[in-house]
């Protein structure tokens, strides 16, 4: 039994024993429609005249592993779940750091030899990295991914928004920027998909975490309410009223979030390190024992994370 053309609709194949007796039934998803996802890398670099770990970090990402790169989403990862890239040419970013140190969204490091050694980044530098992107390049259609020369603190190899689901940017640190499963691991995050091993009570606590800020706000609003709007508030570089704007808004998108959060569970939970899936980890650590995940490197997303990012996409990402 062969496939020649494209199915157009959800198959089932009953499979039959030498007696025509059905033995089981294999369901095919229909495959004749692309979805096209736009993804943009960006170089993220400091602009410091004697730091050395830009070079360190994109030393290695010449056109040629770009490429390849390009070729391995594609071909071995997104292309299972219909997910056509359209990766555009690459951006570069330089950030001045001074400023960044100055907001503390970067921690400067430096060698013995007094030269700048790679910055760890604090909560909020991605968030950052996407303002400076939306002021120099407009809002983009797709996914960001912004290849970061600085370092987060910890194990992490790059981080990503689930929620709001409209958000469409993640982060790689300077050890991953040439890994490909990492890579792709992120940009389904971005996708709205959660780790296999997230348990369903994690929806609570966003949910807590959300009201809380909205509580901030209707608090902070409720004592400020005789406030004038033309107010210069301490601190801050916008009026009182601008600055209502900004949290009227930001309650408005807390809210958005949680109606997200309640409809967007984890469909099945698995023990940690233990599957082949993308989202599954390689391995963690109890101490100082490290358990590696018998399956190896992620290989597959499933059927139902497939659909969750095709929801996504066409809602949000894609052409």
């Amino acid at each position: 039994m062969f496939c020649d053309q494209p199915l157009s609709s959800d198959t089932k194949i009953e499979l039959l024993d030498k007696d025509d007796q059905i033995v089981g039934k294999i369901n095919v998803a229909r495959n004749d429609k692309d979805f096209i996802l736009p993804i943009q890398f960006v170089k993220v670099m400091g602009d410091e005249p004697d730091n050395r770990y830009n070079q360190q970090t994109f030393g290695e990402l010449n056109e040629a592993k770009f490429n390849s790169i390009k070729k391995d989403l594609a071909e071995k990862y997104f292309n299972q779940s219909l997910i056509k890239l359209d990766v555009q040419p690459v951006k570069e970013m330089i950030v001045n750091t001074e400023r960044l140190i100055d907001k503390k969204l970067l921690i400067p490091k430096y060698r013995a030899d007094g030269s700048t050694g790679i910055p760890n980044y604090k909560k909020g530098f991605d968030d950052e990295l996407h303002k400076i992107y939306t002021s120099k390049w407009g809002d983009f259609k797709g996914i960001i991914v912004f290849l970061s020369a600085m370092q987060q603190p910890g194990t992490e190899l790059g981080h990503a928004k689930i929620f709001p689901r409209k958000s469409n940017y993640n982060i790689i640190v300077p050890d991953s920027v040439t890994n490909v499963l990492t890579i792709t691991h992120e940009i389904a995050h971005s996708l709205g998909l959660f780790h296999p091993s997230t348990p369903i009570e994690i929806n609570g606590k966003y949910i807590i975490s959300k009201n809380r800020w909205i509580s901030q706000i209707n608090d902070y609003l409720k004592q400020n309410e005789k406030t004038p709007n033309n107010a210069k508030l301490k601190g801050k570089e916008v009026s009182f009223g601008d600055y209502k704007k900004e949290l009227l808004k930001e309650k408005e998108e807390k809210i958005n979030e949680i109606n997200e959060i309640s409809e967007h569970k984890p469909k099945y939970i698995f023990n940690l390190a233990t599957t082949e899936n993308i989202m599954d980890y390689n391995g963690y650590k109890i101490g100082e024992t490290v358990i590696n995940n018998p399956k190896g490197n992620g290989i597959t997303f499933w059927q139902w994370q497939t659909k969750i990012m095709l929801e996504e996409l066409k809602l949000y990402h894609g052409k």
